[in-house]
């Protein structure tokens, strides 16, 4: 039987060759091979992966691409997943030590030796040889130290704190994802909603403007006339265009956000609904709940109390590491000499094992660990002086938001009201057609600022929202609320 484990042995080791080869490659800076990679990257990124070139989507669509598509979620998952795989990796460590060792052992002539007399100094036996001078040996041994068993415990529950860190990483991620994605998807979905108008009216303005320099250039009127007249075109396309430029910004950030090709044309189909009764209970919430709720429910804080318990766990790991350690040891041992009586046999050993470096420098450690206890601590309350402020912040901005919006809706009632006064007198030939132009310009300025003022509400209702530690749409429970009511 021991002449055939060796070439199982081999084979085993045969087998391993091929897993290395299938490891990753090094790559070396500025060279043909990360030119390449670099060339691939963007190729990927701009891949089209069998998307058509026009889509209709909603804000529940784009969030679900978003999160299946977008890479820094993707990155946060693979994360996530590996923590988890360090806990079992740090499990297996506790583990006692298993060892299998198989040797054959030669040498170039008879391991003979004699015996001579301490008294006479005479050799009392003639050489003569105990062991084969070919031989096969096997020892499978099992050793575990039981500080090291405590500390690697100490190390699984930390393993298991980083993967719920990695947890909450990834869920500030999607809920990063939520807020992003919808305020692109609102501020692009403003532009798409008037830009055929804002199309139309800018070249209605050029025509005009053009009327107004061949009306310059037969001396119709002077040029210090015509700038007086083309003057209001001017801001109002350049604000019309302003506008637009930041819906198209928006189109962009959104793509991006969905991994979508930036050639990719996009129809959004969903209309802004912000829950009129959900702000309103959330201004009204006192703002001592709210202060909870974000401290009790946000990931970074979580995050922070989970931090603190590991600092705390890796001083008593520490502690545990100076005391002294019992080590045990087994092993089953065969050997092929022929001479031996018995050629198989159980070796078991118990020591206490003590570290003088580590008793040595147990005050230093003690020290940096408790250090780092104090500096997880600073860092949650540093940490939760800075969300009270932005629960505050969101607050304010979710009342200065709604009450622009209101503000805004009354401008637009005013605007239209003045096109339609102005379209009337226009028909009776009381308004030159360039200023019924210039009212309707002026009034799609306002309709844009009123669908901005609405999509600022709805950015700083997600904000608020994502604040507390939600996701954009989720039902999250106040503090302190008997009933346990929740917003949406």
């Amino acid at each position: 039987m021991l002449t055939k484990t060796p070439r199982k042995g081999a084979l085993i080791l045969l087998s391993m060759i091929p897993l290395y080869g299938c490891t990753s490659t090094p790559v070396k800076l500025d060279t043909a091979k990360h030119e390449e990679i670099i060339r691939q990257d963007r190729q990927q990124s701009q891949a089209n992966r069998a998307i058509p070139k026009n889509i209709t989507l909603s804000i529940d669509e784009a969030l679900d691409i978003a999160l299946e598509e977008n890479l820094d979620a993707r990155v946060s998952a693979l994360e996530y997943i590996g923590a988890q795989d360090s806990v079992t990796l740090e499990k297996i460590r506790a583990l006692p030590t298993l060892e299998y060792t198989q040797s054959r052992v030669g040498r170039s002539n008879l391991a003979a030796s004699s015996s001579r007399s301490t008294i006479t100094g005479n050799q009392s036996l003639e050489p003569s040889t105990s062991s084969d001078r070919y031989r096969s040996t096997r020892e499978i041994s099992a050793q575990l130290n039981l500080i090291d068993t405590a500390t690697v415990l100490l190390d699984v529950k930390n393993a298991s704190d980083q993967a719920e860190i990695a947890k909450e990483r990834h869920k500030k991620v999607i809920q990063n994802i939520h807020r992003d994605v919808s305020a692109a998807y609102w501020r692009a979905y403003g532009g798409q909603q008037y830009n055929e108008a804002i199309t139309n009216l800018s070249s209605q303005a050029k025509s005009q403007m053009n009327n107004i320099d061949i009306a310059t250039d037969e001396k119709l009127i002077s040029k210090q006339e015509a700038i007086r007249q083309k003057n209001p075109y001017l801001e109002s396309i350049q604000q019309l265009k302003l506008l637009q430029n930041e819906a198209s910004l928006a189109s962009i950030e959104l793509k991006s956000l969905l991994n979508l090709p930036q050639s990719t044309t996009i129809h959004l189909s969903s209309k802004p609904s912000a829950d009129e009764k959900a702000i309103q209970h959330l201004l009204n919430t006192d703002i001592e709940t709210l202060e909870i709720t974000a401290l009790r429910n946000r990931p970074e804080m979580r995050e922070a109390f989970i931090d603190k318990n590991i600092s705390i766990r890796d001083t008593k790991k520490e502690i545990v590491r100076t005391l002294p350690g019992a080590e045990l040891f087994f092993s089953l041992n065969s050997d092929t000499n022929s001479f031996l009586v018995n050629d198989s046999w159980k070796s078991y050993s118990i020591s206490i094992v003590q570290n003088i470096a580590n008793l040595l420098s147990l005050p230093d450690r003690y020290n940096i660990a408790r250090k780092n206890e104090d500096l997880s601590e600073a860092r949650r309350t540093t940490l939760a002086a800075a969300i009270l402020a932005q629960v505050h912040i969101a607050k304010h901005n979710l009342a200065h938001a709604k009450e622009l919006e209101t503000l805004a809706n009354e401008d637009l009632e005013t605007a239209q009201f003045e096109v339609f006064a102005a379209q009337k007198r226009q028909n009776s030939g009381h308004l030159a057609k360039g200023q019924l132009i210039l009212t309707r310009i002026q009034a799609l300025e306002t309709q844009l600022q009123a669908a901005q003022a609405a999509t600022a509400t709805q950015d700083a209702y997600a904000a608020f929202i994502n604040t507390l530690g939600a996701n954009t749409g989720q039902t999250i429970t106040l503090a302190k609320t008997s009933d346990n009511a929740g917003v949406t």
